[in-house]
């Protein structure tokens, strides 16, 4: 069918069973322009042509688009003059736009991958892929801190790292990472930083994401680490200080940093200490489960009798050892640990260097063997290695115990010089 198509025509034509084809004639129409109507109702403006080829080539029919205020009949006889140009150069119109929408589509592909290549994507889904593998849990779970803390933040709290392509980011990159957690005092995680961030890379580098691992670059010491790789221990002195500003600080923190000293376990092991791990009358009172040891191996600690002492005096909790809700074990570490230093007159020192207060005064002056601290502290390698450490299995429960007595007397006298009372300890013998 053919007529002129004006605005009132293609309004006044109603669909019929079949689809049907209105052609543009008349003056100033132009040859292959016309109207689509469908059962539906739905009415499309068109170009009909042939490319070089005359009769024998295939007639297409180009969609210029659905009929509305938008495309009106006069705006689509422009476009489909515009069509007969290029057909008469040789363009085919829809190979052409075919063309125009995989570019786009390729762009757009383009732009998602970048898009799931910001670090904190990347560190998402390195995460997901270690979890199957990664024993300890507990060890994840402190790389996923460590990332989270020192590169991408949150959203509402983004870290340096955040909304950044994994493509940019260089050796200048990690080394100010680094270089952040020196000035603020963070030497001793450097270590564990670098080796996530370099792990990041390595599944970049599986994913495609990138050729390189900047992070290979870094030379710890030449960035001063093992200068500022702490040594720190406390003198017998500032131990004695620390233990009577502990026995004047109340529950929980008081008797925390108590058996900090007295077991020379590690903070998180001791604040999540619960009632369940107890059993005051085993040989091995407390047994630290495997999916809160630091390597993922159940942990038998003895308790001294000085030990004992400080976890019956503990209050009736629910669950938890040392808790302030009943629901979660303690934090603010930080605070604690301020009011702590002002009340003994020590400074300069951390929760973690009460271990090594511990192994160093086991060895000068208690003359314990490294190999029995090394169990104690529940180090996966210690003094023991090569072939000696695949056959040496023996846990050494009675050396241990012993040093750990022997560790609650030393203390114990300790603290008790020059004073006319005894704190808690001295209050049960074996």
């Amino acid at each position: 069918m053919r007529q002129k198509l004006t605005k009132t025509a293609v309004e006044a034509v109603k669909p019929g069973k079949k689809r049907a084809f209105i052609w543009d004639s008349g003056d100033g129409s132009t040859k292959g322009f016309g109207l689509k109507v469908m059962p539906s109702g739905y009415k499309a403006l068109i170009y009909q042509y042939r490319m070089v080829g005359g009769r024998r080539a295939v007639t297409q029919r180009y969609t210029i688009g659905e009929y509305s205020a938008a495309l009106t009949v006069s705006k689509a006889r422009e476009i489909a003059e515009q069509l007969a140009r290029d057909v008469a150069t040789g363009v085919d119109p829809i190979a052409r736009d075919y063309s125009v929408n995989e570019q786009k589509k390729a762009a757009k592909v383009a732009k998602a991958a970048a898009e799931k290549g910001r670090v904190e994507l990347v560190v998402e889904d390195y995460l997901k892929a270690i979890a199957h593998r990664q024993k300890p849990l507990r060890t994840l779970g402190e790389r996923k801190r460590l990332l989270a803390y020192e590169l991408v933040g949150t959203e509402k709290n983004p870290g340096p790292w955040r909304g950044r392509l994994i493509t940019e980011i260089n050796a200048k990159d990690v080394r100010d990472v680094l270089k952040k957690m020196i000035r603020r005092g963070s030497v001793a995680s450097m270590k564990k930083v670098l080796d996530a961030i370099r792990q990041v890379f390595n599944y970049a580098i599986s994913e495609d994401f990138r050729k390189d691992n900047p992070a290979l670059e870094i030379d710890l010491k030449a960035m001063g680490y093992a200068a500022l790789t702490r040594d720190r221990y406390l003198t017998p002195a500032e131990l004695k200080a620390v233990w009577l500003a502990a026995d004047r600080t109340p529950y929980p923190f008081g008797p925390f940093v108590k058996l900090l000293i007295l077991t020379g376990q590690r903070e998180g092991e001791v604040a999540g200490m619960a009632k369940s791990e107890l059993n005051p009358k085993a040989v091995t009172p407390w047994k630290i489960p495997s999916e809160r040891a630091k390597n993922g191996e159940e942990h038998a600690v003895h308790l001294s009798l000085q030990a004992l002492a400080v976890v019956k005096s503990l209050p009736d909790t629910n669950r938890l050892m040392f808790t302030t809700n009943g629901k979660r074990p303690i934090s603010g570490f930080s605070k604690a640990k301020r009011a702590l230093d002002k009340a003994s007159g020590v400074t300069d020192w951390r929760f973690h260097d009460l271990r090594r207060t511990f192994v160093t005064t086991a060895a000068e002056t208690l003359k314990i063997p490294p190999h029995v601290t090394d169990k104690i502290l529940n180090h996966k390698s210690g003094t023991i290695k090569g072939v000696a450490a695949i056959y040496q299995k023996a846990k050494f429960l009675d050396e241990r115990a012993s040093a750990l007595d022997a560790w609650g007397n030393y203390v114990e006298s300790l603290v008790s010089e020059n004073t006319t009372k005894v704190v808690p300890i001295s209050s049960a013998r074996r």
